[in-house]
Parts: C-alpha cells; sequence; structure tokens
C-alpha cells in the first residue's frame, strides 16, 4: 500500500560505509549510514545518525531545508522506537520548515502523513484529519486526478470523517476514492477498495441505508475472497459487517450463520486475534439478545471481556463499545445499579479514544440518562439528556431519528417532573424524526475501530 515517504537518497552500499570510515562525514552521508542503519532495524545507532546529520544541517541555519528534513527523519526513527511526545513536537517542527520551502512539497506531505499516522495510531482522530486535510491539497498538487496515490489519501480521509462523525463529506470521500481505486486494476488497490467498500458500508448501515450497505460489503467480500481467500480475516470482518446489516433488518438466522462462520475464521487464523474474536463474541450476544435469548448473551458478553482484558492495555475504544453493549443488555433486563457502573465505564473510556463529541458519545450518555431516570434519579439524569441531544444537534440533520430519539427520551423526564411545557416543546422537535431509527440502539460502533484496521 502506497505510504509518503521523505525522500531519501541511499545510493550504493560503498557510499553508504563511507560516513562509518570519515573522521568529517557531510549531512548526506550522515543521512545515508542512519538510512542504512534504520533498514537493519539498528534504531538506537540509526537515531544517533540522524541526531548528527540534525546538528550539522542546525550549521547552516535553523530554518534551512535540511534541518527540516533531519527533524522529520529523526521524528520517524522516535516514531519508531515509540517516543510519541517527542516525535509529535518533532514533525511539527519539520513541517513548519518544509511548508516554506517549493521544492520540499513531497517531503512536506510525507511528513504531515506520518504526523497524521502517529494522531491516528493514538486514537486522536480529529487531530488526524486535520493534518490530513493540510495533506490533500498538496496531494492533489503533486499526483494526476486518477493517480491511486490519491485513492489511498481521499479514502483514509473519508475513513476519518466516518470515526469522526462527519457522515455526509466522509461519503464523498469514500465515492471520490473509489472511483479512483477501482480504476487502477491493481490487486494492492482493488483490496484497497475492497476494505474502503467495508467502511462505506458499515456507514451506510448506520446511516439506516441497509440495501446500500448489503451491496456493497457484498463486493467487498466477492473481491476479498477472490485474492485473499474465503478463510482471511479480511473477509471475516466484511462478513461480520454484513451480519450486522442482516440484525438490523431483523434477518436474525442469517446473521447468525455468518457471525458464527466469522468466529471460526477468526479462532482458526489466529487464536491470539483476542478484539477480533472479542467483537464476534459482542455481536453473538446482540444477536442472542434480539432473538430473546438472554442467558446465552450475557455469557457471551463476559467472554468477550475477558477476551479484551487479556490485551496489554485494554483502556481502548473497543472495550468500551462492548461495556455499552453490556450494560444497554444489563439496563433492558432491569439490572439498572449494574448496568449504570458499566456505561460510566465505556462513557470515560471513549471519551479518550474517540472525544467527548462524537456522535457514539450521545449513545451512552442517552442510555445512561434513561437508567437514571428509570430509577428516579431525574437531577442525574437531566444534563446527560441535554448534553446528548447537544452533540446529537451538532452531527445531524434536525430530521434524523437519533435526535428524536433523545428528544423524545428527554420529554419523558420533563413530563415525570411535570414540566409539560417544556416536554411538549421537546416532543414537536422529536415528531420532525423522518422515518424509523434503524440504529440498532443496543450497538455503540466504533465504525473502523469496530473491526480489524
Amino acid at each position: 500500500m502506497f505510504e509518503y515517504r521523505l525522500q531519501k537518497h541511499i545510493i550504493g552500499a560503498v557510499l553508504i560505509l563511507r560516513p562509518l570510515l570519515c573522521q568529517q562525514p557531510g549531512w548526506e552521508e550522515l543521512r545515508n549510514c542512519a538510512q542504512a542503519l534504520q533498514q537493519q532495524r539498528r534504531y538506537e545507532e540509526a537515531e544517533g545518525s540522524y541526531r548528527k546529520a540534525l546538528e550539522l544541517a542546525m550549521s547552516f541555519g535553523e530554518r534551512d531545508r535540511r534541518v527540516g528534513i533531519s527533524l522529520a527523519e529523526l521524528a520517524e526513527i522516535r516514531q519508531i522506537r515509540e517516543a510519541t511526545a517527542e516525535a509529535e513536537s518533532l514533525f511539527i517542527r519539520a513541517a513548519s520548515i518544509l511548508k516554506s520551502v517549493p521544492a520540499e512539497r513531497r517531503n512536506y506531505a510525507a511528513c504531515l502523513h506520518n504526523l497524521a499516522v502517529l494522531y491516528h495510531g493514538q486514537a486522536k482522530y480529529r487531530q488526524a484529519l486535520g493534518v490530513y486535510l493540510e495533506v490533500l491539497p498538496v496531494s492533489r498538487q503533486l499526483f494526476r486526478p486518477d493517480d491511486p496515490n490519491m485513492a489511498q489519501t481521499l479514502l483514509t480521509v473519508a475513513q476519518l470523517y466516518s470515526i469522526t462523525g462527519r457522515y455526509q463529506q466522509a461519503e464523498q470521500s469514500f465515492l471520490e476514492g473509489l472511483r479512483i481505486a477501482d480504476r487502477s486494476g491493481s490487486q494492492e488497490h482493488e483490496l484497497l477498495a475492497a476494505n474502503s467498500r467495508k467502511n462505506l458500508g458499515t456507514l451506510y448501515r448506520y446511516l439506516g441505508r441497509h440495501r446500500e450497505a448489503e451491496a456493497v460489503f457484498r463486493k467487498a467480500i466477492a473481491t476479498q475472497e477472490q485474492w485473499l481467500g474465503a478463510n482471511h480475516t479480511d473477509v471475516a470482518d466484511s462478513k461480520a459487517g454484513l451480519a450486522a446489516v442482516y440484525i438490523a433488518n431483523q434477518q436474525f438466522g442469517r446473521a447468525e450463520r455468518l457471525l458464527t462462520r466469522v468466529l471460526q475464521i477468526y479462532e482458526q487464523a489466529d487464536p491470539g486475534q483476542y478484539v477480533r474474536q472479542a467483537f464476534a463474541l459482542n455481536d453473538l450476544a446482540i444477536l442472542y439478545q434480539q432473538r430473546q435469548r438472554p442467558a446465552e448473551a450475557e455469557a457471551l458478553f463476559h467472554k468477550a471481556l475477558l477476551m479484551l482484558e487479556k490485551r496489554p492495555s485494554h483502556e481502548d475504544a473497543w472495550i468500551g463499545a462492548v461495556l455499552a453493549n453490556f450494560g444497554a443488555f444489563l439496563d433492558r433486563t432491569g439490572r439498572h445499579v449494574q448496568a449504570e457502573a458499566l456505561y460510566q465505564r465505556s462513557l470515560i473510556t471513549l471519551e479518550r479514544a474517540i472525544g467527548p463529541n462524537h456522535v457514539q458519545i450521545a449513545v451512552i450518555l442517552n442510555d445512561l440518562a434513561e437508567c437514571y431516570r428509570l430509577q428516579r434519579r431525574y437531577a442525574e439524569a437531566e444534563p446527560l439528556y441535554l448534553r446528548a441531544i447537544a452533540i446529537a444537534e451538532a452531527a445531524l440533520s434536525k430530521n434524523d431519528p437519533r435526535l428524536g430519539r433523545y428528544q423524545r427520551s428527554y420529554a419523558k423526564l420533563l413530563r415525570r417532573t411535570r414540566r409539560k411545557a417544556e416536554a411538549r416543546h421537546f416532543e414537536e422537535l422529536a415528531s420532525r424524526a423522518r422515518g424509523q431509527e434503524t440504529m440498532n440502539t443496543l450497538t455503540v460502533d466504533v465504525l473502523d475501530l469496530h473491526r480489524g484496521k
């Protein structure tokens, strides 16, 4: 898969070794030496050479283009060595220099791309999107409109738009990127398109556009099976997405068959793939709850959580989503105190992972508020309802049925607290929602986080 990279000029084994032999190597020689060491995974030694190159570059002036390049290369090695805070600072400094040098547009784009990858890996999705949106106009200058590299950038931007709740922009970027990728004809770009169709299918399902979702999932699965075989985990990811469409359409038999197969693929492909297995169990639990099989659903939720806790760090979006789904299950079976604890853990985890204003946060806020309302804890419930409504109003249309659900829920509290005029106002607002709410209210999706990347 294409990635922006800094332009590097390793010019042969003899010249690569020269910095080791010269008493006073030049800037290019130090870079060549560092790059050779990096390729050999000798990262500590590579970092030392990059630092020497940066020190020498500074002698040409603090804003010299060579300083920008050296900062970016040092940032890359610090990123590899998981010194993310320093890497972020170095990338930002490098970008500020390279941006002012017209001849370094490609290196500037590479630097921004790597910074965005760093943010994405830390689940800082808004920051990642902001940086990619800076990369995009530079990419349009560097590449032809039909260049496959443009597809990669557009589809990454689309994915981040989805995660951050900007759905209209996400769809536009998905479709533009897919048009380019489909014309390439290479295996690499066909698989890129298939993975992006999986993400687009998730977006369509989330928006209640189930026919479109099913169509793009089926196309993704066909492409992946052609190139990867029927037992690949990427195929299972897409089949899990299609199963979620079937659950939303109450086609439970088809969904159960697919999810059983998905779990089988994950278990056979890599027994240590706990995240994928946990989410297959999560989806089966949701399905069993829908089919009035609560004992089986609860057992699967417990198993999914135990599986995720085997990860070295389990404070992430995946466990937050399972906690929210399990909390919703307990809430609907009358165990409000247990549900409250899971909702609160989920809220803390997901706010850290996807930000406090993501529309999925509104789902949890509303469900936690409902949990409080059912216990007559109205003072605690009200600010949660209002925050859920505010998030939804900022991210969704006025006619979106999810916003309508939050407004109706809040109206119930207002009636219970004898504020009838206010209740009527929110009921009137909720009545504007068109169509049925097709989102599965048990499921907290984290879009591309729902499946492996």
